[in-house]
């Protein structure tokens, strides 16, 4: 060995020694920042998490909302246009029953009835006449009275349902 490279030895350790210690302050350093900024990292990751979790509560929640909203408006309308057609039916039951009274013996005592009615409400002059549905109409100027079958079931049906308050319900 040279003198030269014995004599350098002692700083060669010194430039190694300090450059090990640099290298281990850096490294210290680096790995003290990497920590920092993966727990700053995983923290965000948890806020953002939490925020889309929040969020898909919300919409789910706002989704069924909206789907238990729509499911009671089609059941509701299905209520409704069943309780329309039974209406409608129980009309033109009843409206087929009073038509077939215009076969019942007593059917020319209840015309002598209605015609009497219409004399009745709008004066002895009114002009009365039978319809071929069966029942009258009365009229005496610009007043009408309908006692046609067809009108007296209608008017009857509908009244008992009214009566009846919602027989569907």
């Amino acid at each position: 060995m040279r003198r030269s490279d014995a004599a350098l030895a002692p700083v060669r350790r010194a430039l190694a020694s300090d450059a090990a210690r640099a290298a281990d302050s850096v490294l210290a350093d680096a790995t003290a920042r990497a920590e920092e900024l993966d727990a700053a990292a995983r923290g965000e990751s948890d806020a953002i998490l939490a925020r889309a979790v929040a969020d898909g509560t919300a919409a789910g929640r706002a989704a069924a909302a909206l789907a238990d909203a729509r499911a009671r408006r089609e059941a509701h309308g299905h209520v409704l246009a069943t309780a329309q057609r039974l209406r409608a039916e129980t009309v033109a039951r009843t409206v087929s029953a009073a038509t077939a009274l215009r076969d019942d013996p007593r059917y020319p005592a209840l015309l002598e009835a209605w015609t009497a009615r219409c004399r009745t409400v709008l004066g002895a002059d009114a002009e009365v006449r039978p319809v071929p549905e069966g029942g009258v109409v009365g009229e005496l100027g610009s007043r009408r009275l309908d006692l046609r079958l067809t009108t007296l079931a209608e008017r009857a049906a509908e009244d008992v349902l009214v009566e009846e308050g919602d027989p569907w319900s």
